[in-house]
């Protein structure tokens, strides 16, 4: 393993023998720094889980100011440690400790970038998060960077008590991007707002809302919640897996979910202050008034419209277009169509049984 770049540009690293132990890829390495780009110039940078030391030292290479490595295991500070000695780099400092000890003792200090490379097969990820958030260890412009497995999921959002008034009050994945069996999750503070409904199903209609919606918020929560006056055919795992195709480029910034409750708990729950809801008519904006005032309330979450460039695309008329046996492309993002007729037809499977 080498140096990719930078005042060490070329030199080697010595790596682990342990082969549990999983250095990051060089190819993996350089795209991680592609997408930093000039974030690392002058950066205080943490490595958390560091191993051999090879993302801080990539970081060190490339101008970083300094770099915090932790990691619990001797073997790897010992290797770790021989790097840095051999590349002469004093700019650093070495906590031998568990990652939640080391977060610990970290309280007070800010970060512009944090890498994040726990051993895939143990479940760090959303605990290191919510101790990242709970001492508030990110610079407001700083970045967390997950690898995980390709096919992990969307990693959790987590609240920041001390900034829960303001309006970028959660760490939250606002990109990511796939290297073959690697992916990599981009986390930063963020401002978020919530996009509820019951998307029975998700139509180009609820598609302009997350459009219009991500142009003044950094991340949106699309939830599915149960309207006891609207019934459905289809259940909720199609609904989500219809919502997470219509997305688009659009996903990463996009937290889809489901939650049995009600969306005031939720706001107060998850901090969230700002609603997203579409208006199509008259009717519509009554019915919405009034959630507002009940939002506002009890989940103290002011709510924002977006009024429909075309109100004549809903979920009732999918229904209706279905039971005609009518051509529904033109309400259904092109994306979700395969996925639409799919469900359709386990439908009308289940119909027949």
């Amino acid at each position: 393993m080498r140096v990719i770049t930078g005042k060490y540009r070329g030199r080697s690293l010595e790596t682990l023998p342990d082969t549990s132990v999983r250095p990051t890829q060089d190819s993996i390495k350089e795209a991680v720094f592609n997408l930093l780009q000039t974030r690392v110039s002058d950066a205080r940078v943490l490595d958390l889980f560091a191993g051999s030391g090879a993302l801080g030292i990539e970081a060190l290479s490339r101008g970083a100011s300094e770099a915090v490595f932790c990691d619990n295991s001797r073997e790897a500070g010992a290797v770790l440690l021989k790097n840095l000695e051999k590349l002469g780099e004093t700019n650093f400092r070495f906590l031998n400790k568990d990652f939640k000890e080391a977060l610990k003792a970290l309280r007070g200090e800010k970060f512009s970038i944090i890498f994040l490379d726990p051993p895939y097969d143990k479940e760090f990820y959303d605990k290191a998060l919510a101790l990242i958030a709970d001492y508030d260890l990110l610079e407001d412009d700083g970045v967390v960077v997950c690898e995980t497995r390709a096919a992990h999921p969307r990693l959790s959002s987590h609240i920041i008590e001390n900034l829960r008034e303001e309006s970028e009050n959660t760490l939250a994945v606002y990109d990511s991007r796939q290297y073959g069996t690697t992916q990599i999750q981009l986390v930063k503070k963020c401002s978020v707002c919530l996009i509820p409904g019951s998307f029975s199903p998700f139509t180009k209609g609820h598609l302009q809302i997350v459009e219009e919606a991500l142009e003044s918020y950094d991340v949106a929560d699309v939830i599915v919640f149960t309207n006891p006056e609207k019934s459905s055919p289809f259940k909720v795992e199609a609904r989500l897996d219809i919502i997470k195709d219509s997305l688009g480029k659009l996903a990463p910034r996009v937290n889809v979910g489901y939650d049995k409750g009600f969306v005031s708990d939720y706001c107060k729950k998850n901090a969230i202050t700002h609603i997203v809801k579409g208006i199509r008519n008259s009717a519509d904006e009554l019915y919405e008034n009034a959630q507002s005032l009940y939002n506002k309330e009890y989940g103290n979450a002011t709510t924002e419209y977006v009024y429909a460039k075309k109100p004549e695309i809903s979920s009732s008329a999918f229904w209706q277009t279905v039971k005609i046996g009518g051509d529904y492309k033109g309400l259904i993002a092109k994306n979700a169509l395969i996925t639409v007729r799919k469900h359709l037809k386990n439908i009308n499977n289940l119909k027949g049984e």
